[in-house]
């Protein structure tokens, strides 16, 4: 009897050999490369979830019918313009506190940041005085 170890080895390498298959003749639907290739739900609301390799022909195939083929750095670009366009999504810009919690780093951010902490210890410092 296998263990769990393998057969769980067993179906990450069934599941990679379907999407290899799948991915094998494709290439990005916008700038044509053949490397990182992804699927892309077009309208990313009638997505039912993007683990579909392990699904019956019949209805992964299905799922793939709403999907197009994009490398990832194609992939991203659409998909942040699909979080604004679609999903109403507000994205952060540069000088704001959010994206120095995203992790940047630069002048603007970092000026964001400081002055966010400014104004958080002064408040604090009012609230305590109050008390």
């Amino acid at each position: 009897m296998a263990t769990k170890e393998a057969q769980r080895e067993y179906q990450r390498n069934w599941v990679a050999a379907r999407r290899a298959s799948w991915f094998r003749d494709k290439s990005c639907a916008r700038c044509g490369s053949t490397t990182e290739l992804e699927i892309d739900h077009i309208d990313p609301r009638t997505k039912v979830t993007h683990s579909v390799w392990s699904w019956a022909e019949q209805r992964r195939n299905a799922e793939l019918a709403k999907c197009q083929v994009l490398c990832r750095p194609c992939h991203e670009a659409k998909s942040v313009v699909d979080l604004v366009n679609v999903f109403g999504v507000t994205l952060a810009e540069h000088g704001q506190i959010a994206m120095y919690y995203r992790g940047c780093r630069c002048r603007p951010c970092k000026d964001a940041s400081a002055a966010y902490k400014r104004d958080y210890r002064a408040r604090t410092r009012a609230v305590l005085a109050a008390a």
